[in-house]
């Protein structure tokens, strides 16, 4: 599985990085046939939950998306992480028995 992390608007520093390669593995846990992983970090000028992240997931014959907003990365990101995961357990279990 091959992750990329992508930032809009600044620089993501290496502590931040290092932890979303960390917990991204869940997913290939979940099911190995993911092909890749994108995730994009945006830095948003609002108030309140001013932090973005989308996770991409590429899974055979298709792609899951999840967009979370926080007050950190790591908050929005372990949003995005818990969802996207539970949507690539609901594709392979609906697509398990497809030929």
């Amino acid at each position: 599985m091959r992750v990329e992390i992508q930032t809009i608007g600044f620089d993501a520093w290496q502590p931040l990085k290092a932890y979303i390669e960390k917990k991204v593995g869940k997913i290939q846990h979940v099911w190995n046939a993911v092909t890749d992983v994108i995730i994009y970090l945006r830095n948003l000028n609002t108030n309140g939950k001013s932090r973005q992240v989308e996770i991409k997931a590429l899974v055979p014959g298709n792609t899951l998306i999840v967009t979370e907003r926080g007050q950190s990365f790591e908050e929005a990101f372990d949003l995005a992480m818990d969802s996207i995961v539970r949507q690539v357990r609901r594709y392979k279990e609906k697509h398990r028995y497809s030929a």
